[in-house]
């Protein structure tokens, strides 16, 4: 369990390594629903290979500290990024990373703050921002993070409130963009986000001791 109510390096590593997990075993489903910006089925590959080099970078004894985890998803972020989705995802990193490469711990304020610069980098690396993608995502729950923080919300319901918003934008990505609702599915971007955000939350629970029922239900799923 975490020192009173703050994430540590080794949370975090196990934040990565749980979110490479859940994109390997989703990877294919992610594949087949790629249609924006092009429908080439590589989505789910280019997210778990970014997310891949990011874990590649950690070894047993490394990442005590959130400084030095967040020193090392940066750099596997840089060195990983794939395709169109791969870059967004590592520059979500490594602005999430940049925020918090000066704390040993990080409470639900700096987590916030830290998802709030994970978003500003990730729109910053798209030329012409399309909404209805992976960034509608990350910005909704980037912005319900913060605004749980400014109201004084504990880690349940950072945690379940960032989990419900990020699945309730995934579910309008097709009334956003006119091509996802003609093919009938999601955007494979903003799925694999979510993916990866149900891996942090999970790992979160459990370093916290915290339990919510409908997240450990859906991670089953993916096991």
């Amino acid at each position: 369990m975490l020192s009173s109510t703050k994430i540590n390096g080794s949370t975090l590593k196990k934040m990565m390594i749980t979110a490479a997990n859940n994109l390997e075993r989703t990877k294919e489903e992610i594949n087949a629903i790629n249609v924006f910006p092009v429908p080439d089925g590589d989505t789910g590959v280019n997210l778990f290979l970014t997310v891949r080099t990011v874990i590649e970078q950690f070894t047993d004894d490394n990442a005590k500290s959130v400084a030095e985890a967040a020193q090392l998803i940066s750099k596997g972020s840089f060195l990983g990024a794939k395709g169109n989705s791969g870059v967004i995802i590592s520059q979500f990193f490594q602005g999430f990373s940049s925020s918090i490469e000066e704390h040993e711990e990080i409470g639900i304020k700096e987590f916030a703050e830290a998802l709030q610069e994970g978003k500003e980098w990730a729109y910053d690396a798209v030329m012409n921002p399309q909404e209805g993608t992976m960034l509608t995502v990350i910005k909704d729950t980037a912005d319900k993070a913060r605004e749980i923080a400014e109201n004084g919300g504990d880690w349940v319901e950072m945690i379940s409130g960032t989990y419900l918003t990020a699945v309730e934008s995934l579910k309008e990505t097709p009334n956003l963009l006119p091509v996802l609702k003609e093919a009938g599915v999601v955007d494979a971007g903003a799925k694999g986000f979510v993916n990866i955000w149900l891996g942090w939350c999970f790992v979160l629970m459990d370093s916290l001791g915290i339990k919510i029922s409908h997240i450990e239900e859906e991670f089953a799923k993916l096991k």
